[in-house]
């Protein structure tokens, strides 16, 4: 695998943090995008020292600012961690998708995904996934190569705390399925060689392991 030139736009949030290092960890030139480097000061010295070009950009939705980072920094692979709203997800990651097709560097974009399915979900189920429906056809359409990444739940986020109830959760009617889970860490991990990896250029990747939990 040839190293890669990635921006990770949200990088010192939830995944693209994890993103970032494991990129890293690869061998590939990592630019992390933020809007505030005073802000969460400790992920961006531990980005920093691990080796990623920390560029502060304020507003996501100047394209041109964007572009011309990602073409100073020799951008050719766009991860979008920028997570949020409906609202932030269409508005702000269009400008980014429209801003990698003017940089002239970008070849590849993974837009913010990293949960369920969402391409084999049927529209209409949920503002969020209506949201990353529009921006997978958006990418589609930009003449821009993509991967969509799928990494099911995370186990610090949607599994319960049984802490809080002295070891059990109840539960109501039969609820009997199983749930699909992976560690932050790991999830940063699967993203970072499905976003680097060739042969899964317009591919949708699905990574569905760690099915352990029982409702």
């Amino acid at each position: 695998m040839s190293s890669k030139g990635v921006a990770v736009v949200g990088a010192t949030g939830l995944f693209g943090k994890e993103i970032s290092l494991s990129l890293l960890k690869f061998g590939h030139k990592v630019a992390a995008f933020t809007r505030n480097i005073d802000d969460k000061k400790s992920i961006i010295e531990e980005l920093q020292k691990a080796g990623a070009t920390v560029v502060e950009i304020p507003d996501y939705t100047d394209e041109t600012a964007v572009a011309n980072a990602f073409r100073g920094h020799k951008v050719d692979t766009v991860i979008c961690a920028a997570s949020g709203t409906a609202h932030i997800l269409k508005d702000v990651q269009g400008h980014i998708i429209d801003a990698a097709v003017k940089s002239g560097t970008v070849e590849r974009f993974c837009p913010d995904e990293f949960g369920l399915h969402t391409g084999a979900t049927p529209w209409g189920i949920s503002e969020m996934i209506d949201a990353k429906k529009e921006m997978q056809e958006k990418v589609r359409n930009s003449g821009l190569k993509w991967t969509c990444i799928l990494v099911a739940g995370l186990f610090s986020y949607f599994l319960p705390s049984l802490k809080r109830k002295g070891g059990f959760v109840e539960s109501y009617g039969n609820v009997d399925v199983i749930s699909h889970n992976n560690s932050l860490e790991d999830a940063g991990l699967m993203i970072a060689l499905a976003a680097t990896d060739d042969r899964t250029v317009n591919k949708n990747v699905q990574f569905q392991y760690n099915p352990v939990v029982t409702f």
